[in-house]
């Protein structure tokens, strides 16, 4: 029976036998079996329990107590197996020993009597199983499992798996937690209930499909929260298939994408606000080249979407920075943004300046520039008319001043009372008034002629029957007006007081149009008839000077005859340069008072 072998007497030749076919049974078992008297004592080992227990011979535990090579964690698990077998029970436990060279191993042991012909216990056997590598594996397996729920239950995502024909078996606790739900409810096809109604027979179609035919599934819905609330999910799944192909499993996760597609709205209706924006939205790259081109930047540049996107920013503006370029990209490093006035250049080759304002966003390493332009061609040029206006205006009102103050002096030195220097100054005044406000009902673009002389002379003096005029249309200048309106109320004030019209059967005419020689020029005729009979007057006043001299301006010819039926006076006014010559006027009058 090799090193096994029991102590005490020789037994009968029948139990000897007995033994024998014992101890080769015994030897042939891979398991390591022990025989032990009543008390827990070694009495046999197997040559299979001595190789499983790495001991070199039997001699070393033959005759020790089983429950000493025990580990004291083992003991009490020990000692009750070995009182349960001695009073006739088998007993099955799993514990750890080490070998006797001190190797870790667990052992699965089935502790169990030994009876005689008479059915009385006389010895205990021990056969113990090494079960290292399964409990290794079971252990691996448990850890496994233990990993798996730790992380199922820790991702960000609704989890859950299903069987090959789509049934749902497991949910991870993050499903339960959102959905307020639990396994019995949601196996199976239960999930369909926390589904907005809306959309769970598009989703049931869809994923069934997939489950027919094993395609991966993806899919976007709303599913309700244990509060009843709706968030919106992306699930995807995908099968896991055997050594055949045919799928045995399918894991599936729903991700929360609720913020992010709110936020992906947001931006798309700020992106629709920049496209319909009449502003000029573009978005630059690190490398300057451009990323965004709205409708703005087309109606402004001239360029297309399609030319613009991905050109160089510079290459295609041609922008002129003030300070330069390098100036601006500093304050964006330093601030993040920056605004000022800037140039481009317009598809056509047009400049094109315009408020600015630039911005930069950084995100992970990588850099854009926001610019927002807004075009300020259109307001300079409305700066600089202004400007031009202001600067007319003030030419102007000197003009009219310088006026009044010739007019005044004039009048003042050849008035004979004070009566009639306010009498003769204020017609005159009322004639420059009654031009400014034909010119400012005109918004100073011009006054027509025919209103004019009906200003100054039928309103004037109430004598419409008597004054004929006749003429086309013609437009005078500001400052030709001006000067007219003083000369035509000097005539008109000589013909009521000496004149045609200080009868009350005289006759005015005044006819105009185009001369025959030169059609930029205008002839006016002046033609008193039926009254008084006239005589060339022997002094000069003030109005015969102002007339006098008016023929010696370079926009101005004037003519004036005293006929015995009436005056005669022929106006010729150059349409061309009757405005560019204002100080003109004032040096007549200057002339006029120097005699």
């Amino acid at each position: 029976m090799g090193v096994g072998r029991a102590a005490g007497p020789p037994l009968n030749r029948e139990a000897v036998a007995r033994d024998a076919l014992a101890g080769c049974l015994l030897e042939s078992s891979g398991d390591c079996v022990k025989l032990l008297d009543l008390s827990g004592v070694i009495l046999f080992v197997n040559d299979s329990g001595l190789a499983l227990l790495e001991a070199e011979g039997a001699n070393g535990l033959l005759g020790k107590a089983w429950i000493d090579l025990w580990p004291e964690s083992s003991m009490a698990v020990v000692a009750t197996a070995l009182r349960d077998a001695a009073a006739g029970s088998t007993t099955k436990f799993t514990a750890s020993r080490p070998t006797e060279k001190g190797s870790p191993k667990w052992w699965e042991v089935v502790v169990a009597p030994v009876r005689d012909d008479k059915g009385c216990v006389m010895q205990i056997m021990a056969a113990s199983r090494d079960v290292s590598k399964e409990r290794a594996a079971s252990e691996t397996l448990e850890t496994s499992a233990l990993k798996f729920r730790a992380l199922a239950n820790s991702i960000a995502q609704l989890a859950w798996m299903a069987d090959g024909s789509g049934y749902v078996f497991w949910y991870n606790d993050r499903w339960f937690d959102y959905t307020g739900s639990n396994i019995q409810e949601m196996q199976g096809w239960g999930w369909r209930s926390v589904h907005h109604p809306d959309h769970v027979d598009r989703v049931v179609r869809k994923i069934s499909k997939c489950f027919e035919t094993g395609e991966v599934w993806e899919d976007t819905f709303p599913l309700r929260g244990r509060d009843g609330s709706y968030r919106w999910f992306l699930s995807r799944a995908k099968p896991v298939c055997d050594d055949r192909g045919r799928v045995t499993l399918w894991c599936g996760t729903n991700t929360d994408i609720t913020e992010e597609l709110e936020y992906r709205q947001l931006l798309e209706r700020k992106a629709r606000l920049i496209e319909l924006s009449h502003e000029a939205f573009l978005v630059r790259d690190q490398d300057d080249r451009i990323e965004l081109w709205n409708s703005g930047c087309v109606n402004l540049f001239g360029y297309s979407r399609e030319e613009a996107i991905g050109a160089k920013y510079d290459a295609l503006l041609r922008t002129d920075f003030p300070g330069g370029k390098s100036e601006i990209e500093a304050a964006l490093k330093e601030s993040g943004e920056w605004s000022g006035e800037v140039r481009h250049q317009a598809k056509d080759g047009a400049a094109v300046l315009v408020e600015s304002r630039l911005q930069l966003i950084e995100n992970g390493g990588a850099s854009v520039v926001i610019e927002c332009d807004r075009d300020t061609s259109e307001r300079r040029a409305n700066d600089d008319l202004r400007n031009v206006l202001i600067g007319e205006l003030c030419h102007r009102v000197k003009n009219s001043l310088a006026i009044v103050q010739a007019i005044a002096t004039q009048t003042g030195r050849r008035a004979t009372s004070v009566a009639q220097f306010l009498a003769d100054f204020g017609g005159r005044i009322e004639a420059m008034s009654a031009a400014q406000n034909l010119l400012t009902d005109a918004d100073w673009s011009g006054v027509d002629l025919r209103r004019l002389m009906a200003t100054l002379t039928t309103e004037a003096f109430g004598r419409r029957a008597c004054v004929h005029l006749q003429g086309g249309s013609v437009v005078l200048g500001a400052q030709t007006a001006m000067q007219l309106a003083l000369i035509l109320h000097e005539l008109a004030t000589n013909a009521l007081k000496h004149g045609s019209l200080s009868d009350p059967n005289g006759r005015l005419d005044v006819t105009w149009r185009e001369s025959p020689q030169d059609p930029s020029k205008i002839d006016i005729l002046w033609r008193e008839s039926g009254g008084p009979a006239v005589d060339p007057p022997l002094g000069k006043g003030f109005g015969l000077s102002l007339i006098e001299r008016s023929k010696n301006m370079p926009f101005f010819s004037v003519d004036l005859a005293f006929e015995p039926t009436g005056a005669v006076c022929k106006i010729r006014v150059d349409m061309r340069s009757a405005d560019t010559r204002a100080t003109a006027y004032f040096r007549a009058l200057k002339k006029i008072d120097a005699t």
